[in-house]
């Protein structure tokens, strides 16, 4: 007994000494794992996140389990990353991501375990650590060694995954009788919910690719975005812009086809590239100063990028409609979306 109440001191000893240090290296894990998802222009449901276990709750873990591990490092789970996506088809993308960039040391598809009782969540679970070359950079320097476990799902098996915790339905044999079809109904529905998403994907290309063919094509937010790909400069072009609101815009001032939308932008493309040039003159200075950057992004500025799809094209309306854009993008916009 006092041999292992000396084992759990000294592991207490150590998750005081690291725990910071665990904080710090996943918090690095999450800034990559952000900067390559966005590479590859997945879908995220929510901002990825992470913890690292308390010392109550490896308490309660190895009371729970009778285990008495050594160190943290035999503790798998103590350090943890979740990513949520919001499609099922990114899943294979988001896996091929963590192979390609970590060591992983172990890989779990939840959905192969579920194949013995046919409940539960579906789940890709991994633990790895970044690749040697990665602890010479400062904020890692001090962690050779850390691992973390990463979950990927998507955010109608997190849905699944959450309720069945607070349920604690882990197992079928969990459930009471009264419930089960009830439970089982509830994991059919949020799996019909991946599939029909999956479903309004394939329609949603299909429907772009025919875009493209027709000129007279009314805008909404599809044929906006596949049109303004196709006219405007690619660097230019962020994950995650707001074409709903610009269609709002172009609604505002009678631009409702395909076909007078290029035509504006084309009509002053050469005078929208100047004011983008100017534009970047200003930050490039700023950044050289070290003065804040207000407007977009360091990483943009240096790409020489300035201003997105959204911002080029509204450069284009007011080149187009002069003070009347001015004022209803100072005035007008802010006064309905007031109402």
């Amino acid at each position: 007994m006092s041999q292992s109440t000396n084992g759990m001191d000294k592991l207490e000893l150590e998750h005081k000494e690291k725990y910071f240090l665990y904080n710090g290296f996943c918090s690095e894990l999450v800034k990559q794992f952000v900067e390559l998802i966005s590479q590859d222009n997945i879908s995220i449901a929510f901002p990825i996140e992470s913890r690292v276990k308390s010392w109550t709750s490896i308490c309660e873990n190895c009371e729970r389990h009778k285990i008495a591990p050594q160190n943290l490092n035999e503790i798998e789970d103590f350090a943890g990353i979740r990513i949520i996506l919001l499609f099922i088809r990114d899943l294979r993308k988001t896996c091929n991501i963590v192979e390609g960039n970590f060591k992983v040391l172990k890989k779990e598809d939840v959905t192969k375990r579920l194949e013995e009782n046919k409940f539960g969540y579906s789940s890709m679970h991994y633990i790895l650590t970044p690749p040697p070359g990665w602890f010479s950079l400062p904020s890692l320097k001090n962690t050779k060694g850390f691992k973390a476990e990463v979950q990927i799902r998507t955010a109608s098996q997190h849905i699944w995954a959450t309720a069945s915790h607070v349920l604690q339905y882990k197992r079928e044999k969990d459930v009471p009788i009264p419930l089960q079809r009830s439970i089982n109904r509830v994991a059919a529905l949020l799996e019909t919910v991946d599939l029909e998403f999956e479903r309004v994907l394939l329609d949603r290309g299909l429907y772009i690719e025919k875009i493209e063919k027709v000129e007279d094509e009314i805008l909404n937010t599809d044929s906006l975005r596949k049109t303004l790909e196709k006219l405007l400069p690619k660097k230019n072009l962020e994950l995650h812009e707001d074409f709903s609101e610009l269609l709002e815009d172009l609604r505002v001032f009678g631009i409702t086809i395909v076909k007078k939308l290029e035509v504006i932008i084309k009509n002053h493309w050469d005078k929208v590239k100047e004011t983008e040039a100017m534009e970047l003159l200003i930050k490039e200075e700023e950044l050289g100063e070290g003065e804040p950057i207000r407007g977009a992004s360091k990483a943009r500025i240096r790409k020489g990028v300035f201003f997105n799809h959204v911002g080029l094209t509204r450069c284009a309306l007011q080149e187009e409609f002069g003070s009347d854009f001015r004022d209803y993008m100072d005035y007008g916009r802010k006064a309905s979306n007031g109402k």
